[in-house]
C-alpha cells in the first residue's frame, strides 16, 4: 500500500521527490501501527476492523469533494487518512484471524488470508493504472469494497479476553451458546 499512496494516494503530493514520498508513506504506516492498539483495547478485535474499514470507505468518498487548502488538498488527505484506516484493518485482519480460527486450522485460515493479500498485490498496479485513468472510480471502488469488507465481521464473534479455541468443536459449541443466549435475551425481552 505504500507504493499506491508515495505516488498516487497522497503522499507524493507532500513531498519534493520520490524518496521523500515513500518517507512520509512509511511514517502513515508507523503511525498507524502505534496507534491500532489503541481501539482494540476499548472497542474490542471485531468492532475495531469494522470501524477501520467504515472509515476508509467515508474517507474515500470525502476525496471525491474537490476542495483546495493550499498546501493540501482533500482529496489528498482523505486518502492519507483513507490508506492509514486499511492499513489498520490490513493489521487487525491478521491479529483477529488468528485469534478465531481453532489450533488445528489456524495455519490453513492464515494462509488463505496470505494468498489473498497476495492477489491484493497483484491488483495494486491495476488500480495505479485506474486511478490515472478515472480518479472518481477508482476512489468510488475503494470506498464500495471498505463499505462491503466492513459488514463481514458483523456476524463473527468477538475474540477479544476470549479463550482462543482448541478444536473446531469448541468453535461450534461457542456458536451454539451465542444462538442460546441470543434466544434467552429475546425471551426475557418478550416477558418484559
Amino acid at each position: 500500500s505504500s507504493g499506491i499512496n508515495a505516488e498516487y494516494g497522497g503522499w507524493g503530493k507532500l513531498g519534493s521527490d520520490l524518496y521523500l514520498s515513500y518517507f512520509y508513506a512509511g511514517l502513515g504506516d508507523l503511525l498507524t501501527i502505534i496507534l491500532q492498539p489503541v481501539p482494540h483495547m476499548y472497542l474490542g478485535r471485531r468492532k475495531s476492523m469494522i470501524v477501520y474499514f467504515l472509515v476508509a470507505g467515508c474517507t474515500f468518498l470525502v476525496a471525491l469533494i474537490p476542495l483546495d487548502f493550499g498546501f493540501i488538498t482533500l482529496e489528498q488527505l482523505s486518502c492519507l487518512v483513507g490508506s492509514m484506516f486499511s492499513s489498520a484493518a490490513f493489521f487487525s485482519l491478521f491479529l483477529y484471524t488468528s485469534e478465531l480460527a481453532p489450533d488445528a486450522q489456524r495455519g490453513k485460515m492464515l494462509g488463505f488470508l496470505s494468498i489473498a493479500c497476495r492477489v491484493g498485490a497483484l491488483l495494486g498496479p491495476q488500480a495505479n493504472l485506474m486511478f490515472e485513468w478515472s480518479k472518481q472510480g477508482t476512489l468510488v471502488i475503494f470506498a464500495v469494497l471498505a463499505v462491503l469488507a466492513s459488514l463481514v465481521p458483523i456476524r463473527l464473534p468477538e475474540s477479544r479476553d476470549a479463550k482462543t479455541p482448541a478444536t473446531a468443536a469448541e468453535v461450534q459449541e461457542r456458536r451454539l451458546a451465542r444462538k442460546r443466549n441470543l434466544r434467552l435475551s429475546s425471551l426475557e425481552d418478550e416477558l418484559s
